[in-house]
């Protein structure tokens, strides 16, 4: 694990190598090419943040995965910490809080041409992607984009195999169109939901 750089008003994090190899290596083999999904971008994102994108497929990640995954993310980060619910170092109350709010941790394929515009999750406490792609190429699109302010200019995450990017819910991000044939791939997930809502 290596905690890349923290903003710091500790609104954004990034860790590399996040997750266990042999973790990673489970989650790609049950879900890169996965040919049932569980929902689409289409359907299931608000309609202020589909825009002209391509496909996303989206596939819900087994409550025991999840639990590992939470479980790697506890040791090396403190993704989990200052929640609004207090709930201290039980990676089962973390899983549960997850499900509790109708969130899951999601694996998402990116097809070609998919992307998500500007948008903040707000009303969420925090939110992370892992990305999955081991081979991955900067001219194969897909970038993180971010600002803390709205005076800020972008600043960009290369999406890189095992990298996770984590952020309060009221911090603007974006990324880049797919520009390759083959899916980004990544994992998505939410925290809790943030005091007010």
């Amino acid at each position: 694990m290596n905690k890349l750089y923290e903003n710091l008003e500790k609104k954004i994090i990034v860790v590399d190598d996040v997750l266990p190899e042999e973790l990673c290596n489970s989650i790609l083999e049950r879900y890169s090419n996965k040919e049932e999904v569980d929902r689409v971008n289409k359907t299931a994102w608000m309609s202020d943040i589909i825009s002209q994108t391509g496909m996303v497929l989206i596939n819900d990640i087994d409550y025991d995965i999840t639990k590992d995954i939470a479980s790697s993310i506890m040791e090396c980060s403190d993704f989990f910490e200052g929640q609004p619910k207090i709930l201290g170092n039980d990676v089962n109350e973390h899983c549960n809080s997850i499900k509790e709010y109708g969130y899951n941790m999601m694996f998402y394929r990116w097809t070609s041409l998919s992307y998500i515009p500007v948008h903040t999750d707000l009303g969420i406490f925090n939110a992370a992607t892992i990305y999955m792609n081991k081979d991955y190429d900067i001219r194969e699109g897909g970038v993180y984009m971010y600002r803390i302010n709205k005076e800020d200019a972008w600043t960009g995450i290369e999406p890189k195999f095992n990298r996770m990017v984590a952020l309060q819910g009221d911090v603007e991000h974006w990324s880049t169109p797919v520009t390759s044939d083959r899916d980004r791939m990544s994992i998505q997930m939410f925290s809790d939901i943030a005091e007010g809502y």
